[in-house]
C-alpha cells in the first residue's frame, strides 16, 4: 500500500521546531553545489591521474546538469510513493554516500558517482521551495533568499577552498569531503521529521499566508488543477529560471577566460574574479526581499536581474578595463535573480501539492535550458577564436530574461481551474 503524504497538512512550526527547520533548509541549500562546483579547480589534476581527454573531463561537471533536467521529472512520482519528507531524506542520503565514493576508484565509478550526485541534488532542488512553502508559508518571502544564498555561499567555499585543499589532501579527498556538510543536512532532517512527526495530522495547508506578492486564490474543494505543461505562465517561469540558470553557469565555465580575452586578466584574476562573482550573488539573494517589500511585490523585481545582466555585458564590451565593477553587478544580478525565480516556484503554485508538479516541470525545463549554456558558448569561441560573439550572446541572454520577468511573475496563481477567477489587485 502506498503511503499517504499527510505533510500538506502540517501546521506551520514555531518556537524551536521552527529554527530547527530554518537550519535544515539552509543546511540543504549549502550542499545543493559544492559536489558540482569543487570539480572545476582541480579537473586537471582529476584528468591527469585517470587519463580523462578534455571532453570526458568537461562532462564532469556537465552530468549533473542533465541530471537536474531528467530527474526533476521523476521527483512528483517519488514524493507520491515515499512522501515529500521522505523522499527528500533519500536524497540527501544519496547525496552523502555517492559523494563519499565517487573519488576513490577508476572513471566509471567517478561518473556514476556523478550521476548519483547530479539525482541526489536534484531532489532537493525541486522539493526545497515546497518545503518552505508547506512549512513555512508565512515567511516564505524571507527564508527562499536566505535559502538561495546558502546555495551560493556552498558554490563560493567550494570553488575558493579546492585548490588548497586539493594541494593539501589531494583531489580525491577534496571531492569526498563534501559528503560532511550533506551528512549534516541528513541529521537535521531526520531530527526534523522526528519532531514534526507529533503536529501531523491537524490543520490546513496554510500556503496563502504567502502570497504578499500574488493575489490569492483557492480552487473549490476538489476542484482539479490544471497541469504545469499546459499552462503558458508556467512556461513562462521555466523560460526565465532557465535564462538566469543558464547566465550562472555560462559564467561559471568562462568567465575566467572571457575576462582574460576581453580585459587582459590573468589566470589568478579570473580565479577571483569568479569568487567574487560567487560571493556577491549572496548580497544579491540577500537583498532581494528588501527590494521587493520596496518595490511592492517579486513581479516588479523580476526584470531587475536581467538589467543588471545588460549592464554588465555592456560595460564589459566598451569599458573592460573596469572589469571588477562589472563582475559585482552581474554576481549580485544573478543573486537576485536565483533568489526571485526559486521564490515565485514557491509561491506561484495555488496550493502546496500542486507545488511539487510546478516545480519539478519548471526546474527541468530550465537545467535542460541552462546546460545548453556553456556548452554553445565553447562552441561559438571554436568557431570564432575570440570571446566578442559570446559575449554578444550573453547579452542577448540578458535582454531575454527582462522580457520573460513580467509575464514569469504573473499575479494569477498557476495551477488554478480554467475560468476560476482571481483578484488582480495585491500586485
Amino acid at each position: 500500500m502506498k503511503p499517504r503524504d499527510r505533510s500538506s497538512r502540517r501546521p506551520a512550526p514555531s518556537g524551536a521546531g521552527l529554527g530547527l527547520f530554518v537550519a535544515a533548509v539552509l543546511v540543504i541549500g549549502l550542499n545543493q553545489r559544492p559536489a558540482i562546483t569543487s570539480i572545476p579547480p582541480v579537473q586537471d589534476r582529476v584528468a591527469a591521474d585517470l587519463g580523462m581527454g578534455p571532453a570526458l573531463t568537461g562532462a564532469l561537471t556537465s552530468v549533473p546538469l542533465v541530471c537536474f533536467a531528467l530527474v526533476g521529472l521523476v521527483v512528483p512520482a517519488l514524493v507520491r510513493r515515499f512522501g515529500t519528507d521522505r523522499t527528500m531524506l533519500g536524497g540527501l542520503v544519496l547525496l552523502a554516500v555517492a559523494a563519499a565514493v565517487r573519488p576513490w576508484s577508476g572513471v566509471v565509478l567517478l561518473f556514476a558517482g556523478t550521476v548519483a550526485v547530479g539525482a541526489a541534488i536534484t531532489v532537493a532542488n525541486v522539493l526545497q521551495p515546497v518545503v518552505v512553502r508547506r512549512d513555512a508559508s508565512a515567511r516564505v518571502g524571507t527564508l527562499m533568499p536566505l535559502s538561495t544564498a546558502s546555495l551560493s555561499l556552498g558554490a563560493a567555499l567550494s570553488s575558493l577552498v579546492a585548490v588548497d585543499a586539493e594541494q593539501l589532501l589531494g583531489w580525491r579527498t577534496t571531492l569526498a569531503v563534501v559528503a560532511v556538510p550533506a551528512l549534516l543536512a541528513t541529521v537535521l532532517w531526520l531530527l526534523r521529521m522526528r519532531a514534526a512527526r507529533a503536529d501531523r495530522g491537524g490543520g490546513a495547508d496554510s500556503a496563502g499566508a504567502a502570497l504578499d506578492v500574488l493575489p490569492r486564490a483557492v480552487p473549490a474543494a476538489g476542484a482539479r488543477r490544471r497541469t504545469p505543461w499546459a499552462e503558458g505562465s508556467a512556461w513562462w517561469l521555466a523560460a526565465y529560471f532557465g535564462a538566469q540558470s543558464a547566465l550562472f553557469y555560462v559564467a561559471a565555465a568562462w568567465l575566467p577566460a572571457i575576462l582574460a580575452d576581453r580585459a587582459g586578466a590573468t589566470r589568478a584574476e579570473g580565479g577571483v574574479a569568479l569568487s567574487i562573482f560567487f560571493l556577491v550573488g549572496i548580497v544579491g539573494s540577500l537583498t532581494s526581499p528588501l527590494i521587493a517589500r520596496a518595490l511592492g511585490s517579486y513581479r516588479r523585481v523580476s526584470p531587475l536581474p536581467g538589467a543588471m545582466w545588460i549592464l554588465a555585458s555592456l560595460g564589459l564590451l566598451l569599458a573592460p578595463q573596469l572589469w571588477p565593477l562589472w563582475v559585482v553587478i552581474a554576481g549580485t544580478g544573478q543573486g537576485v535573480g536565483i533568489s526571485t525565480a526559486l521564490t515565485l516556484v514557491a509561491v506561484r503554485p495555488v496550493d502546496a501539492d500542486h507545488g511539487r508538479s510546478v516545480s519539478a516541470m519548471v526546474q527541468s525545463v530550465a537545467y535542460a535550458l541552462a546546460a545548453l549554456g556553456p556548452i554553445a558558448l565553447g562552441a561559438i569561441f571554436g568557431l570564432s577564436g575570440d570571446w566578442l560573439p559570446g559575449s554578444l550572446v550573453i547579452l542577448g541572454i540578458a535582454v531575454a530574461l527582462v522580457a520573460m520577468g513580467l509575464p514569469a511573475a504573473a499575479p494569477h496563481p498557476l495551477g488554478l481551474p480554467r475560468g476560476h477567477r482571481t483578484d488582480d489587485s495585491g500586485t
